[in-house]
């Protein structure tokens, strides 16, 4: 096993073993009693209290998570993301900090990070997707799958468009 920093010893908390493949970027602030899960890739960001990290998430520089969160494996959060406390952030999520990605970038990070600032308890569900510069409200409810593109005022529920039944069978569609 590769070495593991003191910082990253004590998010494991007592009773875990080494975590493989885990990046704490020395700029990180990691509050009491954080849980990591492995693979996981930490730059500049500020993670609160009590906050609870899956496997496979990578959390971007100046990311702002509040106390006692829940953010669920294959989560993506780049920089400019700032999450209230007491949030649950669903496996698979991805936040998007960018109106107009570039595969080659020449402008400053500043022309393009666009902030998105997630309320107090609110809870987004498996595989939503939130577009960049949007508020979601505290109290909130994404249903798993929702695409964000607008505003969630406080206490709003969202939820993605039902499946639709047909009458179609397999072999309808494998024509």
């Amino acid at each position: 096993m590769r070495h593991i920093d003191k910082k990253a010893k004590d998010a494991m908390g007592p009773g875990y073993y080494e975590i493989p493949f885990l990046s704490i970027g020395e700029d990180v602030t990691l509050g009491e009693h954080v849980k990591l899960s492995p693979f996981i890739n930490l730059y500049g960001c500020t993670i609160g209290d009590d906050t609870s990290i899956g496997a496979f998430v990578e959390i971007g520089s100046g990311v702002t998570i509040g106390k006692r969160c829940k953010i669920g494996a294959r989560v993506f959060i780049p920089p400019g993301i700032t999450i209230g406390d007491e949030v649950f952030v669903g496996p698979c999520t991805i936040f998007t900090n960018d109106k107009f990605p570039r595969a080659v970038e020449t402008r400053q990070q500043a022309e393009w990070l666009v902030h998105t600032t997630v309320g107090d308890r609110a809870r987004i569900g498996a595989g939503c997707l939130v577009l960049p510069g949007l508020t979601i409200g505290e109290d909130s409810f994404l249903g798993a799958g929702t695409i964000i593109t607008t505003n969630v005022i406080k206490g709003e529920v969202r939820r993605s468009a039902q499946s639709i039944v047909s009458n179609l069978t397999l072999q309808d569609l494998l024509k």
